[in-house]
């Protein structure tokens, strides 16, 4: 896992020196390490290479975005949730908008069935999806 946490940490470096006005103009360091993050969770939870520190308009780095903004209706719907979640259920909401279940689902299964295909494993010790395909093989061995 350390080896695709450094290559995160590289890309963010190499960012902060090569940007458009990096010897002049201040960078804005929440922004840049919340990419940062956002590329280090894609790639050891979900196994997806991205560079959100250099392409901002980096679709899973939206997508996590969408998923973690908290307010307005979805705050509500959260309070609904820790009050009466039968009842939230039973109306039919959903915390998470169900574009965004979609995506993540599409990512984890599209990485998984391609690793499949492929034969790739890859070098992380506890990956989501790592896991996933090895239960599935467990599960077709018995």
């Amino acid at each position: 896992m350390f080896p695709h946490i450094s290559k995160c940490a590289l890309q963010l470096a190499k960012f902060m020196v090569t940007r458009d006005g990096a010897k002049t103009e201040p960078l804005e360091f929440k922004s840049a390490f919340t990419r940062m993050t956002n590329d280090v969770i894609a790639t050891t939870a979900f196994g997806v290479e991205t560079n959100a520190v250099k392409n901002p308009d980096e679709k899973f780095y939206k997508f996590a975005q969408a998923l973690t903004d908290v307010n307005g209706l979805r705050s509500i719907i959260a309070i609904g949730f820790m009050m009466a979640p039968k009842l939230m259920k039973a109306v039919g909401l959903s915390f998470t908008p169900k574009y965004i279940t979609a995506y993540f689902q599409d990512l984890i299964y599209g990485t998984m069935e391609h690793r499949q295909k492929m034969n790739l494993v890859r070098n992380l010790k506890l990956s989501f999806s790592s896991v996933n395909i090895y239960l599935k093989s467990i599960r077709k061995n018995k």
